[in-house]
């Protein structure tokens, strides 16, 4: 999800063993733009990105028993870092009606909760734990839009709630059914409060090329997703294209350092001279609607980019 691109076997072996990621991220372009990044969760990100987080508290993955404390040690840090009160397990799900202290000093925060893929694990996903499991994410996940709300520059907030992966009835994953490959992606922020498109099928490989274009970062190098346009609704007709440009741009210099797909300075395949002629014409489109700032001239130059993808 941080890279855009798609692990190979050697990956998943790697990931394993929580090997330091060596392939360009969101985490690296976000500390490269000198953005504060806070992580608490599971502790395999520490290992993955060492010394990448200016604050960060991990607990581990391998305690599949353990269902509670290791969503409470993220909840607190949710409660300090985010709404600013104090934690106690035992008012999970109490609204109190405290006033959040805001004073965020992290411009990006990471948390990945482990208790309901623990249950998962254990007890599959009919188990009697997953219904509280799920009532206490829902509880926390509005906690956290309530506080988004309560700033003054909300629209400005980007809220992303998202699942790794999905799990079959026996409560595990990694193989290639659809229930274990198929997870939810939420993009909540008061700046999509228009946006009436519903749901939509991606892929995941597409979270980390929509991210960095929407907070204007290098796509990953080795990207392969498409950024989700729907996203980009409420933006500018410069900035539209200029992302869709950008995103192709990325998917030409992959091409280009296929020696499959491109040799001697030019195209190896017809496939791949398509998406080239389409490219060239969604430019010359896109340059006439800089000179004309034609509506018709942007909605053209916005379907042949999308033809690239």
């Amino acid at each position: 999800m941080t890279s855009g691109g798609i692990p190979s076997f050697l990956d998943l072996v790697a990931n394993f063993n929580s090997q330091q990621f060596g392939i360009d991220n969101l985490i690296h372009q976000f500390t490269k733009k000198q953005k504060k990044v806070y992580f608490f969760g599971d502790d395999t990100w520490l290992k993955i990105f060492p010394s990448s987080f200016a604050r960060s508290e991990g607990t581990t993955s391998f305690l599949v028993t353990d269902t509670m404390e290791v969503d409470h040690n993220v909840t607190r840090n949710v409660y300090e870092h985010i709404l600013g009160m104090n934690f106690s397990a035992d008012l999970i799900e109490e609204d109190r009606g405290e006033e959040y202290v805001l004073d965020w000093e992290w411009d990006v925060i990471v948390l990945h909760y482990l208790g309901l893929d623990h249950i998962g694990h254990w007890q599959g996903p009919l188990s009697p734990l997953m219904g509280p499991k799920q009532s206490e994410m829902d509880y926390i996940i509005k906690k956290i839009w309530e506080a988004i709300l309560s700033k003054g520059d909300s629209h400005k907030t980007l809220f992303v709630v998202a699942g790794d992966h999905g799990m079959n009835k026996f409560g595990n994953h990694g193989g290639s059914s659809e229930e274990e490959t198929s997870a939810a992606m939420l993009f909540i922020s008061p700046h999509f409060q228009n946006i009436t498109h519903g749901v939509k099928q991606v892929d995941q490989i597409d979270f980390a090329s929509t991210i960095a274009l929407l907070f204007n970062l290098p796509i990953p190098k080795n990207s392969l997703g498409y950024m989700i346009s729907d996203l980009f609704s409420g933006y500018s007709d410069e900035e539209i294209l200029y992302a869709l440009e950008t995103n192709c741009g990325q998917f030409l210099r992959l091409l280009k350092s296929n020696p499959g797909m491109w040799r001697n300075g030019k195209p190896n395949t017809p496939q791949v001279q398509n998406l080239l002629q389409r490219l060239e014409e969604a430019k010359n489109l896109h340059n006439s609607w800089i000179q004309k700032r034609e509506s018709s001239l942007f909605n053209l130059a916005k379907k042949t980019y999308l033809e690239v993808f």
